[in-house]
């Protein structure tokens, strides 16, 4: 993906998804900010701002079901990055049309 299309889902997510009160990032996180410091919820966002590209949104679900499996499963990883992202994931899931 690149940075462009990366960023215009930040900006997606940052302006016109209001039903996700429970994870915030800010008008001014950057898209650098995000991937250094909560990566899993940058995965999150992108997987689900990508939904005009059902092929890029499949393989953005794959890499986070995986990333999450690896970390929390494999890894016993626990934090906040994940939570939201998973919250965001959950949430995004049962609100699409196909869950």
């Amino acid at each position: 993906m690149s940075f462009e299309k990366a960023q215009a889902c930040l900006d997606y997510f940052q302006t016109h998804v209001s039903g996700f009160p429970f994870v915030v990032v800010h008008r001014h996180t950057t898209l650098d900010l995000l991937r250094r410091e909560k990566p899993f919820l940058l995965l999150g966002i992108l997987a689900m701002a990508t939904e005009m590209d059902s092929k890029l949104q499949d393989r953005l679900e794959t890499e986070l079901r995986e990333n999450l499996s690896r970390r929390v499963i494999l890894n016993g990883e626990t934090s906040l990055d994940l939570l939201q992202g998973l919250l965001l994931y959950l949430t995004w899931f049962a609100a699409a049309p196909n869950s």
